[in-house]
């Protein structure tokens, strides 16, 4: 028993040393330090430096859920936009179209990305740029910049 928890505290271990962003490196790795010296001799780990560990574990899966899920559409957003943003990528940021033409939760073309005086592609910019993007869009355009989603939900 006591070596299955000190296999965990070790995989624990390295999954809790690798940063997930720049502000929980300097904090995880001032805490990780100490115990990972003691952690190839696992007869040095004690019950309190496991349960360390799991702690730390347990934050670090919660900052990288949290950053992986910082550039999804945020469920308080605005709900005329956020439905937008489902219908035209799922609501993903990240999104490209099947033939590479369009990008980004709202599906930008790159040309009408660049008209709107933002740089590179909107998969290189987050939810918020996007947003933006779409917003200055909306205002010039209307909403016929998304014909079948701004049909399906009812945007004239």
């Amino acid at each position: 028993m006591r070596r299955l928890a000190v296999a965990a505290a070790v995989g624990l271990i390295a999954f809790a040393a690798s940063p997930v962003d720049a502000g929980s490196s300097s904090a995880l790795s001032e805490t990780v330090r100490p115990v990972v010296g003691r952690a190839t001799a696992p007869d040095g780990l004690d019950a309190a430096d496991i349960a360390r560990l799991e702690r730390l574990a347990v934050a670090e899966a919660a900052a990288a859920a949290a950053s992986r899920d910082r550039d999804r559409v945020a469920p308080d957003a605005d709900r005329v936009w956020h439905a937008l943003a489902r219908c035209e990528s799922g609501g993903n940021p990240a999104a490209r179209s099947a033939g590479g033409r369009y990008h980004g939760a709202f599906q930008f073309s790159l040309a009408t990305w660049r008209s709107l005086g933002y740089a590179g592609s909107p998969t290189d910019h987050g939810y918020d740029a996007q947003l933006a993007a779409a917003k200055k869009l909306q205002a010039r355009s209307g909403w016929r910049q998304w014909p079948s989603c701004s049909r399906r939900l009812g945007l004239r």
